[in-house]
């Protein structure tokens, strides 16, 4: 996982602001006049028969509010009319934390996003009935999100600029916006560190929706996640390891002698947090799928060695005047911590030229 804070800080933070203000104008701005009605909710009711019933919203926190209400005497039919009461003041109480302390909810930090989801929990935990509260506020802050994804989503990638997707870094997620109907319209997507299905009040926090590949978007899925690229990275390593199951790293002789790809297995070195998510998101086996490009490093390894390198550098004066230039040459740049999020592959790229001893110089 590649931090996007070592590039990206003052856009991290023009974009959360920019995010912000279009989410409050998005929730509490109405229309009027003919347009009054911006929002609606159809549903079919049992009435001798079929039968339906639209209500009218004039802004979408007026919609979230009196939706969630109407699921939740749904939800609760089965209840004790007591709960039922309880479970009514229960969201009333949640939806109240939101709204009223909203640029808290968008903008929170790291801490401040662990603690509100560690707070749904420990709900949860305490009083079942938070289970249907978050429940029927599900459906009302999907839509809020859609909203907000539609409206802002483009902007927030074309600003961060974020070039490689931070779980895997194996693609591109470049964006690209139309200028005209029937441009092509391409980026990364949103995904919810902490999954929106289980933590509704999380759907819009900026920090809490990471840039993404398609592939890792869905391949976590609700996978809960403990490293957040906006704050955190990998401070370990991946490594060729001698079998999938025995994990013992090769020496820097036996990496070189790898011949061919039934040779190549992949594992990680880390804190035990990394080790988790490198295992929820598969990126170990992925990795280890990417054997052609392992041993093409394989083979630049045992053809640039140093003396190969100064070779370059003293019959090519004026082109190479050092043996970093060369390094840069062969292997590429960007790989270095800071800039490993601007080309894919530069970290798994880097960790493999430590392991066979290979360093800039």
């Amino acid at each position: 996982m590649i931090g996007i804070f070592h590039q990206h800080a003052q856009a991290m933070t023009e974009a959360c602001t920019d995010w912000c203000e279009a989410a409050e104008r998005v929730i509490f701005e109405g229309k009027s006049g003919r347009n009054r009605y911006k929002y609606t909710l159809t549903r079919q009711l049992p009435r001798g028969g079929a039968f339906k019933k639209t209500y009218h919203y004039r802004t979408l926190y007026q919609k979230i509010k009196r939706v969630s209400m109407l699921y939740l005497q749904e939800e609760t039919k089965g209840l004790r009319k007591r709960d039922r009461r309880q479970a009514q003041k229960l969201l009333r109480a949640v939806l109240k934390d939101v709204f009223g302390n909203l640029q808290i909810y968008l903008s929170a930090d790291g801490g401040t996003l662990r603690s509100r989801y560690e707070t749904c929990n420990s709900n949860m935990r305490l009083n079942p009935l938070y289970t249907y509260v978050y429940k029927t506020i599900k459906v009302p802050m999907e839509e809020l999100y859609g909203v907000m994804r539609d409206l802002k989503q483009d902007d927030v990638f074309e600003k961060l600029n974020i070039r490689t997707c931070p779980y895997c870094n194996r693609q591109y997620t470049f964006t690209l916006k139309p200028v005209q109907k029937g441009d092509p319209n391409t980026s990364p997507e949103f995904d919810h560190f902490y999954p929106k299905s289980e933590y509704p009040t999380l759907a819009i926090c900026f920090y809490n929706l990471v840039p993404s590949c398609h592939c890792c978007n869905h391949g976590k899925s609700t996978n809960q996640l403990n490293i957040n690229p906006y704050f955190d990275d990998f401070k370990g390593c991946f490594y060729l390891c001698k079998t999938a199951e025995d994990k013992t790293p090769l020496n820097m002789k036996e990496a070189k002698d790898i011949k061919g790809e039934q040779d190549v297995h992949i594992a990680y070195n880390g804190r035990l947090e990394e080790l988790e998510d490198v295992e929820r998101l598969g990126l170990d086996k992925l990795y280890g799928m990417h054997q052609d490009y392992v041993l093409e490093i394989v083979d630049k390894v045992n053809a640039y060695n140093s003396a190969v390198n100064q070779g370059l550098v003293d019959s090519f004066q004026g082109v190479y005047h050092n043996q970093g230039e060369v390094y840069d040459f062969v292997w590429g740049k960007h790989l270095e911590l800071a800039e490993q999020e601007k080309r894919p592959l530069s970290k798994f790229t880097r960790d493999l030229l430590e392991q066979m001893k290979v360093r800039r110089g």
